[in-house]
């Protein structure tokens, strides 16, 4: 399911419409002006990406969602002969790639290899082969997860104390130029679980595990980064990648007070604005402060 679907059964129509003409903009470019991420100033944590410029990368096991960068194939239908003889083939080119094996190694290999059957065992390592290759790459990643759009009730309710913390805008071109080795791309989201054939590249599939979600999660229109220099890291972001701090709608106004003068130290052209209740719809507006 993509965004444009999805937007037509969040929360109200009133509020599905102001997020839809936000994302359209958003679309224009590849790679998007601002991204944001919804904080609580009584983490202590949390208030150190703008008192500190920290800006924090968990791995995927951090990540609050369990099915989050996981790879899923279908490893019954090797038990199917044909298609375990052409797994087994494909498997043998892939190794023969890797040691530069000759063509008269690799089909010494698959002479032996082809008379072998894909048993529920074999099959059984199989998976527990590929899990642990996966739980080595995301041991080696960094995942940097943020939002496309900065007037989302739920997200302001969800990651920012309920309304009572602060979103940051970030210049997401700086932050990408600033963090070596690193890939920022929006969230993919499905319905169903994507499961891939043991038959297709799946090699190919670690990219993609990457940014796919379940589409329960669409409302967050996520935009990630993920960098593999940076697995449980702190990265300090210059200035320059800060763009603006919004003010929740329920933030009390000494907390404001206290964040705007913290930030200045840090971060002395930064903008500040606050959310706002629209009046008469289930709707949030972001204006700058005076």
């Amino acid at each position: 399911m993509t965004k444009d679907t999805f937007i037509k059964n969040i929360n109200s129509q009133t509020q599905s419409q102001s997020i839809e003409v936000e994302y359209k903009k958003i679309k224009e470019t590849e790679i998007p002006t601002t991204i944001y991420k919804y904080r609580n100033w009584g983490n202590k944590f949390h208030k150190k990406l703008i008192t500190n410029r920290e800006v924090y990368f968990p791995t995927a096991q951090e990540l609050n969602d369990p099915f989050d960068c996981q790879r899923n194939f279908d490893f019954e239908e090797l038990m199917d002969p044909e298609k375990g003889k052409a797994y087994l083939k494909i498997a043998t080119d892939r190794i023969a790639e890797i040691y530069n094996w000759t063509p008269e190694e690799k089909e010494y290999h698959y002479s032996i290899w082809q008379h072998q059957k894909m048993d529920a065992d074999r099959i059984a390592k199989l998976e527990e082969s590929v899990k642990e290759k996966d739980n080595r790459f995301n041991a080696l990643q960094g995942t940097f997860t943020s939002s496309l759009i900065r007037n989302s009730i739920l997200l302001w309710s969800h990651y920012a104390d309920s309304h009572r913390g602060f979103c940051v805008g970030f210049n997401t071109e700086v932050l990408l130029n600033e963090i070596k080795f690193s890939r920022g791309q929006e969230a993919d989201y499905f319905p169903k679980l994507v499961v891939t054939s043991m038959l297709q590249d799946i090699e190919s599939e670690i990219s993609k595990k990457i940014f796919s979600k379940y589409d329960a999660w669409a409302y967050e229109f996520e935009y990630r980064i993920v960098a593999g220099q940076l697995r449980n890291k702190k990265f300090f972001a210059s200035p320059d990648a800060f763009k603006e701090i919004i003010f929740g709608i329920n933030m009390p106004k000494h907390t404001r007070e206290e964040i705007m003068y913290r930030t200045k130290k840090q971060i002395p052209n930064i903008n500040f604005y606050e959310a706002r209740k629209v009046r008469n719809e289930y709707k949030i507006e972001v204006v700058p402060m005076h």
